[in-house]
């Protein structure tokens, strides 16, 4: 007769799948440490990143993204803060997420990276939409990150951020979320985490914010034709036409000003002076400087 079989501590490894926006570099850092968390904890991660996507940038096609999706018991997505919201992209793409099923579980966690000002209404947003598709958001995490508008400046905002604060910030939430999904408790931070709408009565839209933003030129004069900033830009915006930078027809430019740092010759026109003010004065009013503290901040469900 065979022995029946029965749990023992060699169980199935979980499977967890990262998907992640990261135009300037903060959000891959922060998946990343992610990824080496859980896979030190055991389990399996597959990485989905979004930037330079030609299903989601070239064929707008979020279906055809998540056709990668391998099955998963803990479903993982971030992004950066644009403007109080996470980056539209991201949230877009997932309203074509699977729902939950046999294949990705039912379990969800959310992380986003904004440079000091504000973590906005990022989580919330990304939560409310998994919750909508049948997930239960078990892990919310803000990370403070260096702002991306300002890395040119002489003292840009959260400079080395984040640091070594993350690695503790990622265990507690890796060590939680592993905890909740193995003991298979129930519950979802979506309501805690949508309460922070109620902090921003008068927030703007974020595609509306950008299309008044300048348009980011190209000096034909000084370019080189090197294509560092084609290959820098995480919209797939950018192409060489005549060996000059060009947008798409229907651009699809955020503002990352990756472009703008990667370029040898000084040959991208994106003034920057009034953001760069506008970002140091919310600073102020909130008693902030530049430099400081990480403002990282974590939500556990239990």
């Amino acid at each position: 007769m065979k022995k029946r079989k029965t749990q023992s501590t060699k169980q199935r490894a979980i499977r967890v799948a990262i998907v992640y926006f990261s135009p300037s570099g903060s959000t891959k850092k922060v998946a990343e440490a992610y990824r080496k968390s859980l896979a030190g904890a055991g389990a399996t991660v597959q990485m989905l990143p979004l930037e330079r996507s030609k299903a989601i940038f070239e064929d707008h096609d979020g279906a055809a993204f998540w056709a990668q999706l391998e099955p998963c018991d803990l479903l993982l997505v971030g992004g950066p803060i644009y403007i109080k919201h996470m980056q539209y992209h991201l949230t877009d793409m997932l309203y074509d997420a699977p729902f939950t099923n046999q294949s990705t579980g039912s379990h969800a966690a959310v992380f986003s990276t904004f440079g000091k000002v504000s973590a906005g209404v990022g989580l919330a947003e990304a939560a409310r939409i998994l919750s909508r598709k049948g997930y239960a958001i078990i892990s919310g995490l803000d990370v403070d990150a260096v702002h991306s508008a300002t890395r040119l400046l002489r003292e840009p905002v959260s400079q080395g951020l984040p640091g070594k604060e993350l690695d503790a910030w990622i265990k507690t939430s890796v060590d939680s979320m592993l905890e909740t999904i193995g003991k298979r408790k129930k519950g979802s931070l979506d309501l805690i985490l949508s309460k922070r709408y109620e902090d921003y009565p008068e927030l703007k839209d974020e595609k509306t914010v950008l299309a008044n933003y300048p348009v980011v030129a190209f000096d034909e004069t000084k370019c080189t034709a090197c294509g560092r900033c084609v290959k820098a830009c995480p919209t797939l915006d950018l192409s060489l036409v005549d060996s000059v930078p060009n947008h798409r027809e229907e651009s699809q430019c955020i503002h990352c000003t990756n472009c703008l740092v990667v370029c040898p010759a000084d040959a991208v026109i994106l003034p920057l002076e009034k953001r760069s003010e506008f970002v140091l004065g919310k600073l102020k009013k909130q008693r902030l400087g530049p430099l400081g503290p990480s403002r990282s901040q974590l939500y556990l469900l239990g």
